[in-house]
């Protein structure tokens, strides 16, 4: 006769896997949970990504709402002050007063092509 090479399965034995069992499965049900949170469409991840995009936004509104305030003023000053509108004249255009003379200093050029400074001059 063949000896009988199965092993009789004792009460512990039995409660070790009945406990082993649910533990596994509750550990892979967490990590299928625990990946979807992670990686699905509206995970967590993409959520903090939205999240920190928003403020940059938000930081990039208002500081865009302050130069739009600042230049407000600043079309406000050309259209109501004539002191203001007369320096950008002068400024930005090169206008003058009717009877003012205006003076240019021209350096002289130079043979080798560079302009002299009052550094580089002789005395």
């Amino acid at each position: 006769m063949r000896p009988n090479c199965k092993r009789k399965v004792t009460g512990s034995a039995r409660r070790s896997v009945a406990t082993r069992l649910p533990m596994k499965a509750l550990i892979v049900a967490g990590c299928v949970c625990l990946g979807y949170l992670l990686f699905s469409h509206s995970s967590l991840l993409l959520d903090f990504q939205m999240r920190k995009e928003a403020e940059q936004l938000q930081h990039d509104i208002r500081r865009l709402q302050e130069t739009n305030r600042g230049l407000r003023l600043e079309i406000d000053r050309i259209q109501h002050d004539p002191a203001k509108l007369e320096e950008l004249a002068r400024n930005e255009l090169g206008m003058v007063r009717e009877g003012e003379r205006v003076y240019q200093f021209v350096t002289p050029p130079v043979p080798n092509g560079n302009p002299v400074s009052r550094e580089n001059a002789a005395p």
